[in-house]
């Protein structure tokens, strides 16, 4: 994969991008920085077990990324997350759907995540 391409910019590995993350056995809620190929900097994702990523919001700052994330948690806790609709910006996922590539972004791996597998 050639992730300058598709705009990716090097932030450092996963653990550098992180702004919140909470993991139950029934869904992740996921709240980062990402690689540059969106149209805001920080997004939030909830993974329901066993089913593909959803980006469920995305933000121009961190600091709503971090009301953000607090919010999506309440809710991931009070409510069914069936049905949720996913906002996504990133123009690799749309170049790869273009593509007839029906895998998550998620499936590649991160040329930047420095993190081990």
């Amino acid at each position: 994969m050639e992730p300058e391409k598709y705009g990716l910019v090097d932030r450092g590995g996963l653990a550098n991008r992180m702004v919140g993350r909470v993991e139950t056995p029934a869904y992740i809620v996921s709240t980062v920085r990402n690689t540059g190929d969106s149209k805001q900097p920080y997004e939030t994702a909830i993974q329901v077990a066993g089913r593909p990523w959803v980006v469920v919001e995305e933000y121009p700052t961190i600091e709503l990324a971090k009301i953000g994330h607090v919010q999506w948690t309440d809710y991931a806790t009070t409510n069914p997350l069936d049905g949720l609709v996913d906002v996504s910006t990133c123009r690799l996922k749309r170049a790869l759907l273009d593509e007839g590539d029906d895998r998550e972004v998620w499936d590649y791996e991160d040329p930047y995540d420095e993190e081990p597998a």
